[in-house]
């Protein structure tokens, strides 16, 4: 007999740490995201097989994990490759921290032989729109919790 009270797929809080907030993927040219930048993170970047990449010198490849606060809640952006680039460039030499990121998926780049071409992006880094608390529902029942 499972227990209810200790089956929290639903609940991240209290589940038991599963993979983080969802990856946002970007399948066909035009898919776009949007959300407020609330963290970055660098990682080593992995291969399926779980091995880390690394640089013909050695270096390993980094990953940066961008966490972003959407209208559909937190989604996860892994950033690498020509998306860091158009990162950069759009953020100009401004952190990204706390700013509206917005990254598009505009096009394919040339293709080499036995490789999949590149995808492309465009990006924008814009101040981000003021945002008001909303007062916590009252709890049912009066406030003695």
């Amino acid at each position: 007999m499972s227990d209810p009270f200790s089956n929290h797929a639903d609940d991240p809080f209290l589940g038991d740490g599963g993979g983080g907030a969802p990856v946002f993927k970007f399948v066909e040219i035009g898919d776009t995201i949007s959300g407020v930048v609330t963290k970055i993170e660098q990682r080593t970047d992995m291969s399926p097989d779980g091995v880390a990449k690394t640089w013909p010198d050695g270096r390993p490849m980094a990953v940066f994990i961008f966490h972003l606060d959407t209208d559909e809640g937190e989604r996860r952006l892994f950033v690498r490759g020509n998306m860091v680039t158009a990162i950069k460039e759009a953020a100009a030499g401004r952190s990204t921290i706390g700013k509206l990121l917005t990254v598009k998926h505009n096009a394919l780049g040339d293709k080499k032989p036995g490789k999949y071409p590149a995808k492309l992006y465009k990006a924008k880094v814009e101040d981000a729109p003021a945002r008001t608390a909303k007062p916590a529902p009252a709890a049912a029942g009066g406030d003695d919790w």
